[in-house]
């Protein structure tokens, strides 16, 4: 578990970490990473609360959405966070009419509760949200490619159209007869 800190005994105060995993290890493969990927953790400890920010980078490598040519591609992402030790269970008996403290629930995806005798803070899971949302929804080899020729398959980006007409679509034929010169 290379994504993993160890919290056990750690005073209030700040703390930096960089930490490394194989994209294996991140489950990462399928999303076309490459290499190792590193984060660079912050710790902010105040009681029985940790302050998490995360910085990672990653390569990735994928084809251009528009020309299909190679993109080798550098990846960062930032995510912080709040960690939240869950209460302590009381040793002592409780009075019958007392209830059973309850584990304290949160649907915010920005807390994450710990156990109060937990060693270790695994980041493995923020680390692979965090690198997967870096990717860009849109993968391109520059902000101006041009693409493929939709007639005869060109890289326009390296050869000239080859096709006498561009390609014109079916859809638009009856509004192209309402053109004077048609």
């Amino acid at each position: 578990m290379e994504m993993a800190i160890n919290i056990s005994g750690l005073p209030d105060g700040r703390y930096e970490h960089e930490l490394t995993a194989s994209t294996a290890e991140l489950n990462l493969d399928e999303a076309g990473i490459t290499g190792d990927v590193k984060a660079r953790v912050e710790l902010d400890r105040h009681g029985d609360q940790l302050f998490v920010r995360l910085e990672t980078e990653a390569k990735r490598e994928a084809d251009c959405d528009r020309c299909l040519d190679p993109v080798s591609q550098s990846l960062t992402g930032r995510h912080a966070f709040l960690v939240v030790y869950e209460p302590k269970p009381t040793g002592g008996r409780r009075a019958p009419s007392a209830p059973a403290p309850e584990p304290v629930e949160s649907d915010d995806d920005e807390v994450r509760r710990l156990a109060p005798d937990a060693n270790l803070l695994d980041l493995s899971g923020e680390v692979r949200e965090t690198v997967l949302l870096s990717v860009p929804a849109k993968t391109v080899c520059r902000h101006d490619c041009a693409g493929i020729c939709a007639g005869c398959g060109h890289n326009l980006n390296t050869q000239s159209c080859v096709c006498a007409e561009p390609p014109t679509d079916p859809r638009w034929a009856a509004l192209r007869k309402l053109l004077p010169d048609a």
